[in-house]
């Protein structure tokens, strides 16, 4: 049976012809042995061996050389595929293999267009990303294609068609403005020239600014939408005109009335741009992900270092009932009543990974639920649950004999949760100042600097010390800062210099 394959079981043929020849059964029988793996159905498992166990001895087989071979076949049917399909899927994953190790930017880029709509596998796709060296950068209206596209070898660009609420349409209109006129130089220059393409909804244009893809032109996306109804207006007046033939004296412009919003600068508003917080809002709810950090990053050395927490996407390695230890932050909360009118809590908790499910009971509900509120950053002790989820493609996965009968959904019960954000409070106030050197003849570092203090709100004063040529001078900001270590060392690789540019006293 195995003489083929130098007498290792590799396709599932074989095991149905193992348990044929040395059990006794029928193909039949043997089938209904391979569903049962397949499902990790104990209880029909127990019958089978029975079964198989008395055909062998019938057969004249030693009671331990059955028991020995049907101990190699039972956890090798779990998963295993027929020979034409073995064939098949090795081909398919060697041409993946030899993508990933010679293209990998291509090879990703690709991926994440096709888990587009699976966040959980998009998370993944972006550390996998980080472990190969490869950089995902953010959608850009400069920059990006309508799909995830690669920049260089180590580069993939976030795509348009990424970006909810922002159909296909909007996006051919914004390609061929860019392929026709060249990269876009302000917000006003856009809307001209999307809205002569067929591009005139408002909403979507306010989309992009939130999801971030106007980086390039400016960092200050509340200062953006302060404008965009002054740039929307012109633009739809440019385009009536140039298509009612209406020009000015000199040509270059469709009317007087569009150079009202001529020159109108960012830097003219004034605007204060939004909290760190309220930019991976929108982050995560435009783009379905936080790309370009994470509410949770903060707090994740904590959570390890005080309730050495897990990461949510190793749950799937724990046995039902283990007990286990989670953090992150708490995104929605549900509450639901028993029949005797005592309150739960139905929680989702979402960590750097992925996020799950906690269920709280009606006695630690009570306990613990003032520090159950969206947003909050808590630990969990709980203890595991796992039910199989039922449906076509769990039914589909055990035809192949594969996937353990189907996917299993994870859940934590919780028995304690602790809420993070006040020790970190605490350690403001024991830090006291956070300190920042940069030298004076560099404003756009200064921005850059406070653009990322802004947002990281918490108990202590931030201070830069400035360096000139006659000295060096200490002034005080009106911010109050976190000094989150995690925070402070991507500060201090965005000036470079290492501790002697951030640090806290």
């Amino acid at each position: 049976i195995l003489k083929e394959t130098f007498g290792v079981i590799v396709y599932q043929d074989q095991v149905l012809k193992i348990v044929q020849a040395i059990g006794g059964f029928s193909l039949g029988q043997a089938d209904i042995l391979r569903r049962a793996m397949g499902k990790k159905q104990a209880k029909y498992m127990e019958e089978q061996k029975v079964a198989y166990m008395k055909g062998a001895m019938e057969r004249g087989v030693k009671e331990k050389v059955a028991e020995q071979i049907f101990g190699e076949i039972e956890p090798f049917a779990g998963y295993a595929f027929n020979g034409a399909h073995a064939a098949c899927y090795a081909m398919v994953a060697y041409q993946t293999a030899y993508l990933k190790a010679n293209y990998p930017a291509e090879y990703l880029a690709a991926l994440m267009g096709a888990y587009i709509d699976n966040t959980e596998k998009v998370v993944n796709t972006i550390e996998e990303c980080e472990r190969l060296g490869v950089t995902v950068k953010p959608p850009c209206v400069n920059e990006s294609a309508a799909e995830f596209s690669v920049d260089d070898p180590q580069t993939i660009r976030f795509g348009l068609m990424a970006i909810k609420n922002v159909g296909k349409a909007p996006i051919d209109a914004i390609l061929t403005a860019r392929e026709k006129g060249g990269r876009f130089v302000s917000l006003e220059d856009f809307c001209n020239r999307v809205f002569a393409e067929g591009l005139t909804s408002k909403s979507v244009i306010e989309m992009l600014i939130k999801a971030g893809t106007f980086a390039g032109i400016t960092t200050n996306r509340r200062a953006l939408l302060d404008i965009l109804d002054d740039c929307t207006a012109a633009a739809a007046r440019g385009a009536k005109d140039s298509k009612a033939g209406l020009i000015s004296l000199w040509g270059d412009e469709p009317s007087e009335d569009n150079a009202a919003v001529r020159g109108v600068s960012i830097s003219e508003t004034a605007t204060t741009d939004f909290s760190r917080g309220e930019l991976l809002g929108f982050e995560k709810e435009l783009l379905g992900i936080y790309l370009t950090d994470h509410p949770v990053k903060p707090f994740e050395m904590e959570l390890k270092r005080k309730f050495k927490t897990m990461r949510i996407d190793e749950l799937k390695e724990t046995q039902p009932n283990q007990d286990v230890m989670v953090g992150g932050m708490i995104t929605a909360v549900r509450t639901v009543f028993t029949k005797e009118g005592k309150q739960m809590l139905m929680v989702t908790l979402e960590d750097t990974t992925a996020n799950i499910g906690v269920t709280c009971f009606t006695k630690i509900a009570a306990e613990f639920g003032k520090w159950v509120i969206p947003n909050a950053i808590v630990a969990v002790r709980g203890r595991a649950q796992h039910r199989e989820r039922i449906g076509k493609g769990a039914a589909a996965e055990t035809e192949e004999g594969g996937g353990g009968g189907g996917s299993v959904q994870i859940e934590v019960i919780a028995s304690r949760i602790d809420q993070i954000v006040p020790d970190a409070m605490a350690a403001d106030a024991k830090a006291r100042e956070v300190y920042v050197r940069v030298d004076s003849s560099s404003r756009t570092i200064l921005r850059m600097v406070a653009d990322a203090f802004r947002g990281q709100e918490g108990g202590s004063p931030l201070f830069f010390r400035i360096e000139t040529p006659s000295g060096e001078y200490t002034v005080r900001t009106k911010m109050m800062v976190s000094p989150d270590e995690v925070f402070l060392d991507g500060v201090r690789k965005m000036l470079g210099g290492g501790g002697r540019r951030v640090w806290v006293e």
